[in-house]
C-alpha cells in the first residue's frame, strides 16, 4: 500500500472496527503521525528557545513566559491532533490486531497504562519531582505496542478475515 493510500484509508475507515489492516497500511500511518508529532515538537521547542533567547536580550526578562506559552501551544496542538485521530487510531489498531489474529480489545491495556501515567500528576496533585521517573512510561508503552503491531506477521488462519 502506498503512503497516500494508507492515509486515505485511515480516514475513510475511521469507524470500521471489523476486518483487517495490513502491516504496510499500519506502518505508513504510524510513521506519518509519529513524524508529525516529532516535527511539531521540534518546531515548538525551537520557537520557545528563540523566545527565551530574545527575552533575555530585552530589558525585561521574559524567558519563562515564552516557555510557558510554547508549552501551552504544544499542549493545545497535541490535544487537537489527538482528538482528531483517536477514533481512527483505535479502529486501525483493532483491524491490525485482527490481521494478527487477536481481538481488538487487547489495546485497552496499553491505552489504560498510558492514560494512568499521563494523568498521575493531576490525579494525585504530586510534585513534578516526585513523578520525575514516570514520564517515560507512556512513551515506552506506546512505542512497544506500535512496534509489536508493526513487526508481527499476519495470521493466515484467524476468525477476523
Amino acid at each position: 500500500m502506498t503512503p497516500g493510500g494508507a492515509l486515505a484509508d485511515f480516514f475513510k475507515q475511521y469507524t470500521n472496527f471489523r476486518g483487517t489492516s495490513s502491516r504496510s497500511a499500519f506502518n505508513w500511518v504510524v510513521w506519518f503521525w509519529g513524524m508529525m508529532y516529532l516535527t511539531m515538537a521540534i518546531v515548538i521547542v525551537a520557537v520557545a528557545g528563540l523566545g527565551a533567547f530574545f527575552g533575555k536580550q530585552a530589558a525585561i526578562h521574559t524567558e519563562t513566559k515564552a516557555v510557558e506559552m510554547a508549552t501551552m501551544l504544544v499542549v493545545m496542538i497535541s490535544f487537537f491532533l489527538s482528538a482528531m485521530v483517536i477514533i481512527p487510531t483505535f479502529a486501525l489498531n483493532t483491524r491490525r490486531m485482527h490481521d494478527m489474529g487477536y481481538s481488538g480489545w487487547w489495546q485497552i491495556g496499553p491505552f489504560s497504562v498510558n492514560l494512568l501515567f499521563s494523568n498521575l500528576p493531576m490525579l494525585y496533585h504530586m510534585r513534578l519531582k516526585t513523578l520525575a521517573w514516570t514520564w517515560w512510561v507512556p512513551i515506552a508503552v506506546s512505542f512497544l505496542f506500535a512496534l509489536w503491531l508493526s513487526v508481527t506477521k499476519s495470521s493466515h488462519s484467524n476468525r477476523y478475515r
